[in-house]
């Protein structure tokens, strides 16, 4: 929904009409061709451009108003009236009086273009106006009948090239402003529903969370205590319990509720990758145009989906296939002569490719998916070391014309017209130099003009402005007034084509005030004022009407600038909880997916269905075995801790060793690192007794931390045993090892491993 830009069509469209009648109701030239009649063939279509703005008043405000129609008859007025113009240049040739007529009908025409047809068809429009009109205005100058010299007479089609350029730019920031706060809206609606998406999912783990502890553990509790009657009700009761204790485990391990969808921000959607990859201990760093709004906002949904995909699996890859420890996603917008691109290059440090033959996901969901949607993938070695997977999917044509950063008002807005009417004044000062009846004078004006128009292009260009500083409107305020009066001074107002400083004072104070602080408005007027030597009868003119409507569009920039800046940082925060969220989700999935529950919930279904019998020794056992495991995953929070991530991992592999692994974190562990003795602990449990039982504990003394962990080894594989690790009792073959380390406040953590006898000589030693 582009509510923004059908609001601003529809005021350039207002702007447009009233700008016509001001026009020609502040010229008496022109109003006394208006009130001559039909003549000929230009007054007829003049008579039509007032008949088509009627129109559009009626299209605009009527009962069947309609946007469309509105700018479909104004674009006839447009044309009309250039034509018209036109056509009374071209009948000076013969001698016949109205070129002058003409010129300002072109210059209505050309300013309406600007305002009214989309830049490049308004580029077009007006420099075949324009060009149309100097050849005729260049014609009526070698036929005698212009009264002026051509450098002179050049000023009319250049006014009107000045004016329609102006007006394009002008119109142009102000729909680039609309869209922003359209596309900043639309995100933010997405961001919303995405949020509401994922915290419905958070919930329904959160919420499975408990009822795994009031409905999974006390199920499992109770098959494992037996003695269940052998009356239907009980039987019954007992199936309904597991299946519901089924689809709970489930819930957990899939996280059915989360659904596929996609955010269009790579930082939220590769959430669940990038917690599967930190919790085996991968960094992952993500930097650049990670957001395809940032990347241009005209990547579709289709686009963005083999794009994640793809980026997903490389992030999965770095991991399974590369081994890396670092991986780095970076996203970019590569400009190119064919179209705009956006690439995300996914970097490990990993063994790389070499000659290895590619595998089923790097063709097809990173290969073929790129093709699908436009694309095109290379995989191949890192300069560096490592693999390098770099995926660029094309931007919509249109998006050039749009900054990846939103382009502030002042620099939408002031640039395009200081610079155009800069030169058009420059020019007029020249050629009428001679008119000056005091040169010294007229040159101090120019020179007024020239440090006036320096400072707006100045604050205009400089980045770091979002609207026009103080500084600068103070300038233009006293130096508007100050050119203007010290032109009239000069006597410049003498000369055929009138003084050279109202068109650029108004456009000047236009530009201030439309993107200046709320108070230069009504200064802007009384600036004005004086300039025009403090004759009242000039607040009637269409240079006022400028600065008013410089008030009305600065209100509704800065309006729409501030809807915008608010809906992006809202949208910013959505999206940093939604990451948040979605990493909730991912760990809580990860967390129960890791030991195995879908084996549990088949058992349980199979209760469900009456195919097992949950009085069997064997079910009673696996139960038993599944409660103590689930008992020790809850206390865990990987998400918060490398120690606990490990953790997990360590219940994941005695889990496929069929080692009851119980679990004890008696306090928060806060260290960033996961543990040394990890490793270590793996190959113990590689040894262990099968259907043996083992214990792993975290123990908080004051500033250090110790983890222990007690295991069965089978006695015949001692000799496999880490060196750090300590006999406890050679004939069962239980053995242990601890890990110390020590967390001071802000500082890093210091860690070892140690033998329990090394420990019981350090502390007897007093260390």
């Amino acid at each position: 929904m582009r509510e923004q830009m059908t609001a601003t069509v529809r005021g350039l469209v207002v702007f447009g009409a009233v700008w016509q009648a001001l026009w020609f109701a502040g010229d008496p030239a022109l109003r006394g061709t208006v009130t001559a009649g039909v003549r000929d063939l230009a007054s007829l279509l003049i008579a039509a451009s007032i008949i088509a703005w009627l129109a559009t008043l009626v299209a605009l405000f009527g009962p069947r108003r309609s946007l469309v129609v509105a700018q479909r008859i104004q674009i006839s007025a447009m044309a009309a009236l250039a034509v018209s113009g036109l056509i009374l240049t071209a009948n000076s040739v013969t001698g016949a009086d109205g070129w002058l007529v003409g010129a300002s009908i072109v210059n209505l025409a050309s300013g309406l273009a600007g305002l009214i047809l989309a830049r490049r068809v308004a580029v077009i429009v007006i420099a075949t106006m324009v060009t149309v009109d100097a050849v005729l205005v260049s014609v009526v100058v070698v036929a005698g009948q212009a009264g002026q010299a051509w450098s002179l007479a050049m000023v009319y089609p250049l006014y009107a090239l000045t004016l329609g350029l102006a007006c394009a730019a002008a119109r142009n920031g102000l729909l680039r402003s609309a869209m922003d706060r359209d596309d900043s809206a639309a995100e933010l609606r997405n961001q919303h529903r995405a949020r509401a998406r994922s915290e419905f999912a958070d919930a329904s783990i959160t919420s499975a969370e408990t009822r795994l502890h009031e409905t999974v553990l006390n199920t499992l509790t109770a098959i494992n205590r037996g003695g269940f009657g052998s009356d239907a009700d009980t039987q019954n009761r007992v199936r309904e319990r597991a299946e519901e204790s089924a689809e709970v485990l489930t819930l957990l391990s899939e996280g059915s509720m989360a659904g596929p969808s996609w955010t269009g921000d790579l930082r939220v959607d590769l959430a669940g990758a990038i917690v599967d990859l930190e919790a085996t201990g991968v960094q992952v760093h993500l930097v650049g145009d990670l957001s395809r709004d940032l990347a241009g906002g005209e990547v579709d949904d289709a686009t963005y989906g083999a794009l994640a995909s793809a980026v997903r699996e490389s992030l999965i890859n770095a991991h399974r296939h590369a081994r890396a420890t670092t991986v780095t996603v970076k996203g970019r917008v590569v400009h190119e002569s064919q179209g705009d691109w956006w690439s995300v290059r996914v970097d490990d440090d990993g063994c790389g490719v070499g000659g290895s033959p590619v595998g089923f996901g790097v063709n097809s969901i990173i290969g073929e998916g790129m093709e699908s949607v436009g694309g095109r993938s290379t995989v191949g070695d890192d300069p560096r070391g490592g693999t390098r997977v770099t995926l660029e999917v094309p931007v919509t044509a249109f998006v050039p014309e749009r900054s990846v950063n939103s382009m502030s008002p002042l620099r939408a807005v002031g640039v395009p017209m200081v610079s155009a009417f800069t030169l058009f004044t420059a020019y007029s000062a020249l050629v009428t130099w001679n008119f000056a009846q005091r040169p010294d004078v007229n040159l101090l004006a120019l020179a007024l003009f020239l440090s006036m128009a320096a400072v707006l292009l100045l604050a205009s260009r400089e980045r770091r402005f979002v609207w026009m500083p103080s500084w600068a409107c103070v300038a233009a305020l006293v130096l508007v007034p100050a050119m203007m009066l010290v032109e009239v001074q000069a006597q410049a107002v003498r000369n055929p084509v009138g003084d050279w400083t109202s068109e650029v004072s108004a456009v000047f104070l236009f530009v201030v005030v439309a993107t200046g602080p709320r108070w230069t408005g009504p200064l802007a007027i009384i600036a004005w004022l004086i300039g025009q030597e403090g004759q009242l009868v000039e607040l009637a003119k269409p240079g006022t009407f400028v600065i008013v409507i410089a008030m009305v569009m600065g209100w509704g920039l800065r309006r729409t600038y501030r809807q915008t800046q608010a809906d992006r940082q809202e949208a910013g925060t959505e999206r940093t909880a939604l990451a948040v969220s979605r990493g909730k989700v991912a760990n809580a999935q990860k967390r129960y997916a890791d030991v195995d529950t879908d084996a549990l919930s088949e058992m349980l279904r199979g209760i469900a269905r009456g195919d097992i019998d949950p009085q069997d020794d064997d079910v009673r056992r696996t139960c038993a075995r599944y409660e103590r495991m689930l008992r020790s995953v809850m206390r865990l929070r990987p998400e918060s801790s490398m120690i606990e991530r490990d953790l997990l991992r360590l219940v994941a592999v005695a889990h496929d060793r069929d080692i009851d692994l119980n679990v004890v974190v008696a306090d928060t562990v806060s260290a960033r690192d996961g543990l040394d003795t990890f490793d270590d602990v793996r190959r113990l449990l590689d040894v262990a007794v099968p259907g043996s039982s083992a214990r792993a504990t975290i123990s908080h003394d004051s500033q250090e931390f110790v983890f222990r962990f007690v295991g069965h080894v089978d006695p015949t594989k001692a000799a496999r045993v880490c060196d750090d690790c300590e006999v406890m009792d050679e004939e069962q073959g239980l053995v242990s090892i601890e890990e110390l380390w020590h967390e001071p406040a802000g500082g890093p953590s210091e860690r070892s491993a140690v033998s329990f006898d090394e420990q019981l000589s350090a502390q007897g030693s007093g260390v």
